[in-house]
Protein backbone atom coordinates (compact mmCIF):
# COMPACT_ATOMS: atom_id res chain seq x y z
CA UNK A 1 0.00 0.00 0.00
CA UNK A 2 1.63 3.00 -0.98
CA UNK A 3 2.49 6.05 1.78
CA UNK A 4 0.57 9.39 2.27
CA UNK A 5 1.54 12.08 3.50
CA UNK A 6 1.47 15.91 3.39
CA UNK A 7 4.24 18.45 1.79
CA UNK A 8 4.24 22.32 1.62
CA UNK A 9 5.89 23.93 -1.49
CA UNK A 10 6.58 27.47 -2.60
CA UNK A 11 6.40 27.93 -6.76
CA UNK A 12 6.44 31.32 -8.27
CA UNK A 13 5.18 31.99 -11.43
CA UNK A 14 3.93 34.93 -13.68
CA UNK A 15 0.73 35.46 -14.98
CA UNK A 16 -0.93 38.52 -16.96
CA UNK A 17 -4.49 38.82 -15.09
CA UNK A 18 -6.84 42.07 -17.21
CA UNK A 19 -8.81 43.91 -14.69
CA UNK A 20 -11.87 45.50 -15.43
CA UNK A 21 -9.91 48.40 -16.01
CA UNK A 22 -8.19 47.53 -18.51
CA UNK A 23 -10.84 45.21 -20.70
CA UNK A 24 -12.54 48.65 -20.68
CA UNK A 25 -10.02 50.81 -21.69
CA UNK A 26 -9.35 48.02 -24.54
CA UNK A 27 -12.97 48.20 -25.64
CA UNK A 28 -13.13 51.60 -25.74
CA UNK A 29 -9.70 51.87 -28.22
CA UNK A 30 -11.88 49.71 -30.72
CA UNK A 31 -14.68 51.58 -30.82
CA UNK A 32 -15.85 53.56 -33.35
CA UNK A 33 -17.10 57.42 -33.61
CA UNK A 34 -20.96 56.37 -32.66
CA UNK A 35 -20.14 53.37 -30.53
CA UNK A 36 -18.34 55.51 -28.19
CA UNK A 37 -20.94 58.23 -28.17
CA UNK A 38 -23.30 55.27 -26.97
CA UNK A 39 -20.75 54.24 -24.72
CA UNK A 40 -20.78 57.84 -23.06
CA UNK A 41 -24.36 58.13 -22.49
CA UNK A 42 -24.41 54.41 -21.21
CA UNK A 43 -21.73 55.60 -18.70
CA UNK A 44 -23.28 58.74 -17.39
CA UNK A 45 -26.84 56.69 -16.88
CA UNK A 46 -24.82 53.94 -14.72
CA UNK A 47 -22.49 56.07 -12.82
CA UNK A 48 -23.99 59.08 -10.48
CA UNK A 49 -20.65 60.33 -10.11
CA UNK A 50 -19.65 61.03 -14.12
CA UNK A 51 -21.71 64.02 -15.27
CA UNK A 52 -21.17 66.12 -18.50
CA UNK A 53 -18.75 69.22 -18.53
CA UNK A 54 -20.58 72.08 -19.89
CA UNK A 55 -17.62 74.59 -19.18
CA UNK A 56 -16.99 74.60 -22.97
CA UNK A 57 -20.40 75.25 -23.57
CA UNK A 58 -20.80 78.47 -21.62
CA UNK A 59 -17.54 79.21 -23.14
CA UNK A 60 -18.83 79.12 -26.09
CA UNK A 61 -21.41 81.07 -25.61
CA UNK A 62 -19.19 83.85 -24.39
CA UNK A 63 -16.87 84.34 -27.57
CA UNK A 64 -19.94 86.26 -29.50
CA UNK A 65 -20.40 88.33 -26.72
CA UNK A 66 -16.71 89.48 -26.68
CA UNK A 67 -17.04 90.59 -30.05
CA UNK A 68 -19.76 92.58 -29.89
CA UNK A 69 -18.19 94.14 -26.80
CA UNK A 70 -14.58 95.79 -26.75
CA UNK A 71 -15.00 97.97 -23.84
CA UNK A 72 -15.34 95.15 -21.45
CA UNK A 73 -14.89 91.50 -21.10
CA UNK A 74 -17.57 90.09 -19.36
CA UNK A 75 -17.57 88.19 -16.41
CA UNK A 76 -18.44 84.44 -16.00
CA UNK A 77 -21.64 85.38 -13.75
CA UNK A 78 -22.83 87.89 -16.64
CA UNK A 79 -22.34 84.79 -19.42
CA UNK A 80 -24.90 82.66 -17.23
CA UNK A 81 -27.10 85.54 -16.88
CA UNK A 82 -27.26 86.08 -20.74
CA UNK A 83 -27.38 82.57 -21.54
CA UNK A 84 -30.96 82.41 -18.33
CA UNK A 85 -32.43 85.70 -19.28
CA UNK A 86 -33.87 86.41 -22.76
CA UNK A 87 -32.86 89.89 -23.95
CA UNK A 88 -36.23 91.40 -24.18
CA UNK A 89 -36.89 90.23 -21.01
CA UNK A 90 -34.10 92.02 -19.55
CA UNK A 91 -35.42 95.30 -20.68
CA UNK A 92 -38.54 94.95 -18.73
CA UNK A 93 -36.82 94.30 -15.64
CA UNK A 94 -34.80 96.81 -14.70
CA UNK A 95 -35.80 97.99 -11.33
CA UNK A 96 -34.16 99.12 -8.23
CA UNK A 97 -31.61 97.71 -6.43
CA UNK A 98 -33.57 98.48 -3.18
CA UNK A 99 -36.79 96.65 -4.67
CA UNK A 100 -37.78 93.61 -3.25
CA UNK A 101 -37.30 89.81 -5.55
CA UNK A 102 -41.55 89.79 -5.89
CA UNK A 103 -41.91 92.74 -7.76
CA UNK A 104 -38.60 91.75 -10.24
CA UNK A 105 -40.35 88.46 -10.26
CA UNK A 106 -44.26 90.03 -11.39
CA UNK A 107 -42.82 91.83 -14.25
CA UNK A 108 -41.96 89.05 -16.18
CA UNK A 109 -44.78 88.11 -19.24
CA UNK A 110 -44.54 84.78 -19.05
CA UNK A 111 -46.85 83.87 -21.53
CA UNK A 112 -45.23 86.67 -23.97
CA UNK A 113 -42.29 84.91 -22.79
CA UNK A 114 -43.90 81.52 -24.23
CA UNK A 115 -45.11 83.64 -27.26
CA UNK A 116 -42.31 84.47 -28.60
CA UNK A 117 -39.53 82.14 -28.13
CA UNK A 118 -38.18 81.78 -30.86
CA UNK A 119 -37.28 85.13 -31.27
CA UNK A 120 -35.38 85.29 -27.71
CA UNK A 121 -33.42 82.76 -28.71
CA UNK A 122 -32.06 84.22 -31.94
CA UNK A 123 -32.67 87.54 -33.91
CA UNK A 124 -32.20 85.42 -37.16
CA UNK A 125 -34.55 82.62 -36.56
CA UNK A 126 -38.69 82.75 -36.75
CA UNK A 127 -41.53 80.98 -35.79
CA UNK A 128 -42.41 78.57 -38.57
CA UNK A 129 -46.06 78.37 -39.95
CA UNK A 130 -47.84 75.47 -39.43
CA UNK A 131 -48.78 74.93 -43.02
CA UNK A 132 -44.59 75.04 -43.53
CA UNK A 133 -43.75 72.36 -40.94
CA UNK A 134 -42.40 69.02 -42.28
CA UNK A 135 -44.79 66.08 -41.66
CA UNK A 136 -44.86 63.67 -39.02
CA UNK A 137 -43.53 61.07 -41.39
CA UNK A 138 -40.63 63.04 -42.07
CA UNK A 139 -38.94 62.63 -38.54
CA UNK A 140 -40.52 58.86 -37.79
CA UNK A 141 -40.12 56.71 -40.50
CA UNK A 142 -39.61 52.92 -41.12
CA UNK A 143 -38.34 51.20 -44.63
CA UNK A 144 -41.29 49.18 -45.67
CA UNK A 145 -39.82 45.57 -46.19
CA UNK A 146 -40.63 43.45 -49.66
CA UNK A 147 -43.00 41.25 -47.63
CA UNK A 148 -45.00 44.06 -45.93
CA UNK A 149 -44.96 46.04 -49.00
CA UNK A 150 -46.67 42.57 -50.66
CA UNK A 151 -48.88 41.65 -47.81
CA UNK A 152 -50.78 45.42 -48.23
CA UNK A 153 -51.07 45.05 -52.17
CA UNK A 154 -52.91 41.49 -50.93
CA UNK A 155 -55.19 43.45 -48.75
CA UNK A 156 -56.80 45.09 -51.53
CA UNK A 157 -57.36 42.40 -53.71
CA UNK A 158 -60.70 40.90 -53.99
CA UNK A 159 -59.50 37.15 -52.85
CA UNK A 160 -61.58 34.97 -50.53
CA UNK A 161 -60.32 33.50 -47.39
CA UNK A 162 -58.07 30.68 -48.53
CA UNK A 163 -56.60 32.12 -51.70
CA UNK A 164 -55.32 35.10 -49.29
CA UNK A 165 -53.92 32.70 -46.87
CA UNK A 166 -51.80 30.64 -50.14
CA UNK A 167 -50.92 34.13 -51.53
CA UNK A 168 -49.57 34.75 -47.80
CA UNK A 169 -47.66 31.50 -47.80
CA UNK A 170 -46.11 32.23 -51.09
CA UNK A 171 -45.05 35.86 -49.96
CA UNK A 172 -43.52 34.17 -47.05
CA UNK A 173 -41.13 31.82 -49.14
CA UNK A 174 -39.76 34.36 -51.83
CA UNK A 175 -36.03 35.23 -51.21
CA UNK A 176 -34.40 38.70 -50.64
CA UNK A 177 -34.49 39.13 -54.38
CA UNK A 178 -38.51 38.74 -55.24
CA UNK A 179 -37.83 35.36 -56.09
CA UNK A 180 -39.88 31.91 -55.33
CA UNK A 181 -37.40 29.56 -55.16
CA UNK A 182 -34.95 27.45 -53.65
CA UNK A 183 -32.92 23.92 -54.51
CA UNK A 184 -36.06 22.89 -55.94
CA UNK A 185 -39.08 25.37 -56.70
CA UNK A 186 -41.30 22.74 -57.99
CA UNK A 187 -40.53 20.85 -55.18
CA UNK A 188 -41.25 23.73 -53.15
CA UNK A 189 -44.88 25.11 -54.85
CA UNK A 190 -45.95 20.87 -54.27
CA UNK A 191 -45.30 21.44 -50.65
CA UNK A 192 -47.11 25.16 -50.25
CA UNK A 193 -50.04 22.50 -51.78
CA UNK A 194 -49.23 20.23 -49.72
CA UNK A 195 -49.39 22.33 -46.02
CA UNK A 196 -52.51 24.44 -47.35
CA UNK A 197 -54.53 21.50 -48.38
CA UNK A 198 -55.36 22.70 -51.93
CA UNK A 199 -54.75 20.94 -55.64
CA UNK A 200 -51.51 22.07 -57.06
CA UNK A 201 -53.11 24.06 -60.26
CA UNK A 202 -55.17 26.27 -57.30
CA UNK A 203 -51.49 27.23 -56.06
CA UNK A 204 -50.54 27.99 -59.20
CA UNK A 205 -53.36 30.10 -59.72
CA UNK A 206 -52.48 32.09 -56.98
CA UNK A 207 -48.47 32.73 -57.65
CA UNK A 208 -49.90 34.19 -60.59
CA UNK A 209 -51.96 36.62 -58.72
CA UNK A 210 -48.96 37.25 -56.85
CA UNK A 211 -47.01 37.91 -60.02
CA UNK A 212 -49.19 40.85 -60.91
CA UNK A 213 -48.49 42.61 -57.76
CA UNK A 214 -45.70 45.40 -57.74
CA UNK A 215 -43.05 45.04 -58.46
CA UNK A 216 -43.39 43.60 -61.60
CA UNK A 217 -41.35 40.32 -62.20
CA UNK A 218 -42.00 39.66 -57.78
CA UNK A 219 -42.02 36.03 -57.32
CA UNK A 220 -40.66 34.51 -60.31
CA UNK A 221 -38.88 31.39 -60.22
CA UNK A 222 -36.47 31.75 -62.30
CA UNK A 223 -34.27 34.92 -64.50
CA UNK A 224 -36.53 33.65 -67.47
CA UNK A 225 -39.61 34.05 -66.17
CA UNK A 226 -38.73 37.43 -64.17
CA UNK A 227 -37.73 39.00 -67.26
CA UNK A 228 -40.87 37.34 -69.45
CA UNK A 229 -43.80 39.00 -67.11
CA UNK A 230 -41.86 42.60 -66.88
CA UNK A 231 -42.07 42.16 -71.27
CA UNK A 232 -45.31 41.02 -71.70
CA UNK A 233 -46.26 44.71 -69.25
CA UNK A 234 -44.00 47.13 -70.38
CA UNK A 235 -43.76 46.04 -74.45
CA UNK A 236 -46.66 43.89 -74.91
CA UNK A 237 -46.38 44.69 -78.97
CA UNK A 238 -42.20 43.52 -79.09
CA UNK A 239 -42.53 39.43 -80.51
CA UNK A 240 -39.23 39.10 -80.71
CA UNK A 241 -37.73 40.57 -76.99
CA UNK A 242 -40.95 38.06 -75.29
CA UNK A 243 -38.93 35.12 -77.49
CA UNK A 244 -35.55 36.30 -76.73
CA UNK A 245 -36.06 35.72 -73.60
CA UNK A 246 -38.41 32.99 -73.49
CA UNK A 247 -35.59 30.69 -75.67
CA UNK A 248 -32.27 32.27 -75.41
CA UNK A 249 -31.13 33.74 -71.78
CA UNK A 250 -28.46 30.84 -71.91
CA UNK A 251 -27.18 32.28 -75.43
CA UNK A 252 -26.96 35.94 -74.02
CA UNK A 253 -24.99 34.41 -71.02
CA UNK A 254 -22.42 32.48 -73.09
CA UNK A 255 -22.43 35.18 -75.56
CA UNK A 256 -23.32 33.40 -78.56
CA UNK A 257 -24.62 36.49 -80.89
CA UNK A 258 -24.80 34.09 -84.05
CA UNK A 259 -26.97 31.53 -82.69
CA UNK A 260 -29.45 33.86 -81.72
CA UNK A 261 -29.54 36.12 -85.03
CA UNK A 262 -30.17 32.90 -86.77
CA UNK A 263 -32.88 31.53 -84.47
CA UNK A 264 -34.36 34.71 -84.63
CA UNK A 265 -34.19 35.91 -87.98
CA UNK A 266 -33.11 39.44 -86.90
CA UNK A 267 -30.11 41.95 -87.98
CA UNK A 268 -27.98 43.23 -86.26
CA UNK A 269 -29.29 46.74 -85.56
CA UNK A 270 -32.35 44.99 -84.52
CA UNK A 271 -30.75 42.62 -81.97
CA UNK A 272 -29.19 46.10 -80.50
CA UNK A 273 -32.66 47.33 -80.37
CA UNK A 274 -33.27 44.44 -78.19
CA UNK A 275 -30.79 44.42 -75.67
CA UNK A 276 -31.47 47.86 -74.74
CA UNK A 277 -35.45 47.11 -74.37
CA UNK A 278 -33.46 44.13 -72.01
CA UNK A 279 -31.40 46.91 -69.89
CA UNK A 280 -34.70 48.53 -68.72
CA UNK A 281 -36.17 45.54 -67.21
CA UNK A 282 -34.73 44.56 -63.50
CA UNK A 283 -33.44 40.97 -62.89
CA UNK A 284 -33.82 41.78 -59.21
CA UNK A 285 -37.35 43.24 -58.86
CA UNK A 286 -36.70 42.99 -54.84
CA UNK A 287 -33.64 45.04 -55.03
CA UNK A 288 -35.43 48.33 -53.93
CA UNK A 289 -36.58 46.38 -50.80
CA UNK A 290 -34.11 43.88 -49.71
CA UNK A 291 -30.74 43.61 -48.25
CA UNK A 292 -29.08 45.99 -45.99
CA UNK A 293 -29.18 49.83 -46.25
CA UNK A 294 -25.72 51.36 -46.37
CA UNK A 295 -25.07 52.85 -43.07
CA UNK A 296 -24.49 56.30 -41.93
CA UNK A 297 -20.73 56.47 -41.80
CA UNK A 298 -19.37 59.45 -39.04
CA UNK A 299 -15.31 59.33 -39.94
CA UNK A 300 -13.32 59.30 -36.83
CA UNK A 301 -10.49 61.27 -38.21
CA UNK A 302 -10.52 64.15 -40.45
CA UNK A 303 -7.05 65.29 -42.24
CA UNK A 304 -6.96 68.66 -43.57
CA UNK A 305 -4.36 69.85 -46.45
CA UNK A 306 -3.31 73.30 -45.37
CA UNK A 307 -0.94 74.88 -47.31
CA UNK A 308 2.16 71.85 -48.31
CA UNK A 309 1.22 69.87 -45.28
CA UNK A 310 -1.53 67.43 -44.10
CA UNK A 311 -2.79 67.99 -40.37
CA UNK A 312 -5.11 65.34 -38.63
CA UNK A 313 -8.12 66.69 -37.02
CA UNK A 314 -10.04 64.18 -34.39
CA UNK A 315 -13.84 64.45 -34.39
CA UNK A 316 -14.97 65.32 -31.81
CA UNK A 317 -18.11 66.96 -32.48
CA UNK A 318 -20.96 66.06 -30.93
CA UNK A 319 -18.73 64.10 -28.44
CA UNK A 320 -19.98 64.51 -24.66
CA UNK A 321 -17.11 65.90 -22.41
CA UNK A 322 -16.97 64.34 -19.21
CA UNK A 323 -15.87 65.52 -15.71
CA UNK A 324 -16.21 63.74 -12.42
CA UNK A 325 -18.80 65.19 -9.81
CA UNK A 326 -18.21 67.47 -7.31
CA UNK A 327 -21.60 66.97 -5.35
CA UNK A 328 -20.28 63.07 -4.58
CA UNK A 329 -16.71 64.10 -4.50
CA UNK A 330 -17.30 66.99 -1.54
CA UNK A 331 -20.19 64.29 -0.10
CA UNK A 332 -17.53 61.68 1.12
CA UNK A 333 -17.20 63.40 4.53
CA UNK A 334 -19.85 62.25 6.98
CA UNK A 335 -20.96 59.69 5.32
CA UNK A 336 -21.24 55.68 6.61
CA UNK A 337 -18.52 53.11 5.92
CA UNK A 338 -20.67 51.71 3.22
CA UNK A 339 -21.69 54.87 1.79
CA UNK A 340 -18.06 55.85 1.60
CA UNK A 341 -17.08 52.47 0.08
CA UNK A 342 -19.59 52.91 -2.48
CA UNK A 343 -18.73 56.38 -3.56
CA UNK A 344 -15.07 55.95 -3.58
CA UNK A 345 -15.68 52.87 -6.30
CA UNK A 346 -18.04 55.19 -8.84
CA UNK A 347 -15.49 58.06 -8.21
CA UNK A 348 -12.58 55.48 -9.44
CA UNK A 349 -14.72 53.96 -12.36
CA UNK A 350 -15.59 57.61 -13.40
CA UNK A 351 -12.05 58.64 -13.44
CA UNK A 352 -10.96 55.85 -15.20
CA UNK A 353 -13.21 56.02 -17.96
CA UNK A 354 -12.35 59.56 -18.48
CA UNK A 355 -8.46 59.06 -18.93
CA UNK A 356 -9.38 55.65 -20.91
CA UNK A 357 -11.27 58.16 -23.39
CA UNK A 358 -8.41 60.63 -23.34
CA UNK A 359 -5.94 57.84 -23.98
CA UNK A 360 -8.13 56.17 -26.50
CA UNK A 361 -8.43 60.11 -28.47
CA UNK A 362 -4.24 60.38 -28.20
CA UNK A 363 -3.54 57.34 -29.60
CA UNK A 364 -5.94 57.71 -32.38
CA UNK A 365 -4.52 61.42 -33.04
CA UNK A 366 -0.73 59.36 -32.81
CA UNK A 367 -1.63 56.28 -35.46
CA UNK A 368 -3.16 58.34 -38.09
CA UNK A 369 -0.69 61.22 -37.96
CA UNK A 370 1.77 57.94 -38.52
CA UNK A 371 -0.06 56.58 -41.55
CA UNK A 372 -0.12 59.95 -43.30
CA UNK A 373 3.07 60.56 -42.53
CA UNK A 374 4.01 56.86 -44.28
CA UNK A 375 0.94 57.53 -47.42
CA UNK A 376 1.61 60.77 -48.03
CA UNK A 377 1.92 60.03 -51.80
CA UNK A 378 -1.48 58.49 -51.48
CA UNK A 379 -2.90 62.01 -49.94
CA UNK A 380 -1.56 64.18 -52.76
CA UNK A 381 -1.84 61.81 -55.86
CA UNK A 382 -4.22 58.92 -55.04
CA UNK A 383 -4.88 55.42 -54.25
CA UNK A 384 -2.42 53.84 -57.19
CA UNK A 385 0.34 55.67 -55.39
CA UNK A 386 -0.20 53.94 -51.83
CA UNK A 387 2.46 52.06 -50.44
CA UNK A 388 3.36 48.74 -48.88
CA UNK A 389 2.49 49.21 -44.93
CA UNK A 390 1.85 46.68 -42.09
CA UNK A 391 0.67 47.32 -38.74
CA UNK A 392 4.17 46.59 -37.48
CA UNK A 393 5.35 49.66 -39.48
CA UNK A 394 3.34 52.00 -37.20
CA UNK A 395 3.93 50.26 -34.24
CA UNK A 396 7.41 50.82 -34.14
CA UNK A 397 6.53 54.07 -35.38
CA UNK A 398 4.73 55.59 -32.57
CA UNK A 399 6.21 53.19 -29.94
CA UNK A 400 3.16 50.86 -29.31
CA UNK A 401 2.39 47.09 -29.98
CA UNK A 402 0.74 46.05 -33.03
CA UNK A 403 -2.26 44.81 -31.51
CA UNK A 404 -3.07 48.25 -30.08
CA UNK A 405 -2.59 49.45 -33.27
CA UNK A 406 -4.72 46.89 -34.97
CA UNK A 407 -7.72 47.87 -32.30
CA UNK A 408 -6.98 51.89 -33.26
CA UNK A 409 -7.75 50.94 -36.95
CA UNK A 410 -10.50 48.42 -36.37
CA UNK A 411 -13.87 50.00 -37.27
CA UNK A 412 -12.69 53.74 -38.13
CA UNK A 413 -12.73 55.93 -40.99
CA UNK A 414 -10.91 58.75 -42.13
CA UNK A 415 -11.71 61.47 -44.14
CA UNK A 416 -9.52 62.58 -46.66
CA UNK A 417 -9.02 64.93 -49.75
CA UNK A 418 -9.33 61.83 -52.05
CA UNK A 419 -12.52 60.88 -49.77
CA UNK A 420 -13.55 58.14 -46.90
CA UNK A 421 -11.48 55.36 -46.70
CA UNK A 422 -11.50 52.50 -43.87
CA UNK A 423 -8.15 52.76 -42.00
CA UNK A 424 -7.79 49.39 -42.13
CA UNK A 425 -7.19 50.47 -46.58
CA UNK A 426 -4.13 51.99 -45.57
CA UNK A 427 -2.06 48.83 -44.75
CA UNK A 428 -1.39 46.58 -47.60
CA UNK A 429 0.72 43.66 -48.83
CA UNK A 430 3.90 44.28 -50.75
CA UNK A 431 4.30 43.93 -54.78
CA UNK A 432 8.08 44.01 -56.13
CA UNK A 433 8.58 46.11 -58.65
CA UNK A 434 11.57 46.15 -61.40
CA UNK A 435 11.97 50.26 -60.97
CA UNK A 436 12.81 49.94 -57.51
CA UNK A 437 10.31 51.06 -55.58
CA UNK A 438 7.85 48.22 -54.20
CA UNK A 439 3.68 48.90 -54.65
CA UNK A 440 0.94 48.31 -52.13
CA UNK A 441 -1.59 45.97 -53.77
CA UNK A 442 -4.13 47.77 -53.56
CA UNK A 443 -2.46 49.72 -55.91
CA UNK A 444 -2.08 47.06 -58.30
CA UNK A 445 -5.85 46.57 -57.85
CA UNK A 446 -6.48 49.83 -59.52
CA UNK A 447 -3.78 49.40 -61.81
CA UNK A 448 -6.16 46.76 -63.67
CA UNK A 449 -8.92 48.16 -63.07
CA UNK A 450 -7.92 51.00 -64.94
CA UNK A 451 -6.89 48.88 -67.97
CA UNK A 452 -10.32 47.11 -67.79
CA UNK A 453 -12.21 50.66 -68.16
CA UNK A 454 -9.99 51.00 -71.13
CA UNK A 455 -10.07 48.26 -72.80
CA UNK A 456 -11.91 47.44 -75.85
CA UNK A 457 -14.67 45.26 -75.28
CA UNK A 458 -15.16 43.34 -78.71
CA UNK A 459 -11.74 42.38 -77.44
CA UNK A 460 -11.09 42.42 -73.81
CA UNK A 461 -8.05 41.79 -71.83
CA UNK A 462 -7.09 38.73 -71.02
CA UNK A 463 -5.82 37.67 -67.01
CA UNK A 464 -1.96 36.84 -68.83
CA UNK A 465 -2.38 40.32 -70.69
CA UNK A 466 -3.12 42.07 -67.79
CA UNK A 467 -0.56 40.69 -66.05
CA UNK A 468 2.10 41.63 -68.93
CA UNK A 469 0.84 45.07 -69.32
CA UNK A 470 1.70 45.62 -65.85
CA UNK A 471 5.23 44.12 -66.19
CA UNK A 472 5.67 46.53 -69.58
CA UNK A 473 4.29 49.85 -68.23
CA UNK A 474 4.84 49.44 -64.54
CA UNK A 475 7.48 47.00 -64.15
CA UNK A 476 5.50 45.20 -61.89
CA UNK A 477 5.74 41.29 -62.05
CA UNK A 478 2.97 39.48 -60.99
CA UNK A 479 1.54 36.06 -61.78
CA UNK A 480 -1.87 35.61 -64.07
CA UNK A 481 -3.31 33.46 -60.90
CA UNK A 482 -2.61 37.15 -58.77
CA UNK A 483 -4.81 39.27 -61.28
CA UNK A 484 -7.65 36.91 -61.80
CA UNK A 485 -7.10 36.96 -57.54
CA UNK A 486 -7.54 40.65 -57.33
CA UNK A 487 -10.00 40.57 -60.45
CA UNK A 488 -12.51 38.52 -58.57
CA UNK A 489 -12.03 40.93 -55.22
CA UNK A 490 -13.03 43.78 -56.86
CA UNK A 491 -16.06 42.08 -58.30
CA UNK A 492 -15.35 42.21 -61.97
CA UNK A 493 -16.40 39.22 -64.69
CA UNK A 494 -13.67 37.66 -66.74
CA UNK A 495 -12.81 38.16 -70.03
CA UNK A 496 -15.05 36.23 -71.40
CA UNK A 497 -18.02 37.50 -69.85
CA UNK A 498 -17.00 40.98 -70.36
CA UNK A 499 -16.88 40.69 -74.49
CA UNK A 500 -19.24 42.77 -76.25
CA UNK A 501 -21.69 40.84 -78.16
CA UNK A 502 -20.30 43.08 -81.86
Amino acid sequence: MAEMFLRQELKLQQKLVMTQELQLAIKLLQMNRMEITTEIQQQLMENPCLEEDTSVEIQAMAEPLQSRSEERKPSLDEIEQVAKVPEPLKNDTKQGEGEAAESQQQEIDWDRFVDNYESFRDGSSRVRPAEEAPSYENFVTQATTLQEHLEWQLRLTDCDELQSSVCHEIIGNLDEHGYLRNDDSDDLIEGIAKSSGVPLDYVLHCLSIVQGFEPLGIAARDLSECLLIQAKSFYPDEPNLIALIANHIDDLELRRAKVILRTLRISETEFSRLMELLATLEPKPGRAFGGQHNPFITPDVYVHKIEDDFVVELNDQGLTRLKVSNHYKSGLRGQNKDTQEFIKKRLSSAMWFIKSIEQRQQTIRKVSESIVRYQRDFFERGAEHLRPLVLRDIAMDIGMHESTVSRVTSNKYMHTPQGIFPMKFFFNSRIESAGGGDLASEAVKRKIRRYIEEEDNKKPLSDQGIADLLDRDEGIQIARRTVAKYREQMGISSSSQRKGLF
